[in-house]
């Protein structure tokens, strides 16, 4: 089973009272990288491949899913959250 997920810098239109500034930009390939390397060390997920801020998430059972969305969600909102917004939420690739 393979889901897709987009992931974009954050703008001005994202700042709120938790996130107040606006990360370096030329820190975000950095930021995506180490997200994607989260993503990828999950047990669950069996290949990972990455077009700009776009990620194809391959797992082996379809059961997973709901952990590979809690864990992004997880990661999102904790580590990443001043770093990285999710573009377009997973969906799943046919």
């Amino acid at each position: 089973m393979q889901y897709q997920l987009s992931i974009r810098t954050i703008t001005e239109s994202d700042l709120n009272v938790n996130r107040p500034f606006m990360p370096e930009n030329e820190h975000y390939e950095m930021y995506l990288s180490a997200f994607v390397e989260d993503i990828n060390n999950l047990e669950f997920v069996s290949e990972l491949q990455q077009e700009d801020g776009d990620l194809i998430v391959t797992i082996e059972n379809n059961s997973d899913f709901e952990q590979l969305e809690e864990a992004a969600k997880k990661l999102l909102s904790g580590s990443y959250y001043n770093k990285l917004v999710v573009n377009k939420r997973f969906t799943k690739v046919v």
